[in-house]
């Protein structure tokens, strides 16, 4: 079995898809915890890095244009958040979770489609 080589610009893309997901995950557990207490200005900071991050990973792994309810709950957070509605803001990312817990597998490639459509 041959093990083809790695190019210098696929190790690169890697490696900056590697450290974006970390900060993904930071930005979403930021989001969450602003979220939980009542912090909408936090809120809404966190879902503007996570937006930013998701695009930045989307460009380098050639994005994907999933339409699903993950997406259109998405875009429903960025726009609960953006009106400044921290109500809605709490329950559309209560449905965002449930999602991601349905659709794991699914979940970051809708997550980054979404992030696409949605305006900060």
């Amino acid at each position: 079995m041959a093990i083809g080589a790695l190019s210098a610009g696929g190790l690169s893309q890697y490696v900056l898809a590697s450290s974006n997901l970390t900060q993904i995950q930071q930005a979403w557990q930021s989001l969450q915890q602003s979220l939980g207490s009542g912090k909408l200005t936090a809120a809404q900071s966190a879902f503007k890095t996570y937006q930013q991050l998701t695009q930045n990973l989307t460009s380098i792994s050639g994005g994907s244009s999933t339409s699903s309810q993950l997406t259109t709950d998405l875009i429903a957070l960025g726009t609960a958040l953006s009106s400044g509605d921290l109500a809605k803001a709490q329950s559309a990312f209560a449905t965002v979770q449930n999602d991601l817990k349905s659709t794991p597998s699914q979940a970051m490639a809708n997550a980054n489609a979404a992030m696409t459509q949605v305006e900060g």
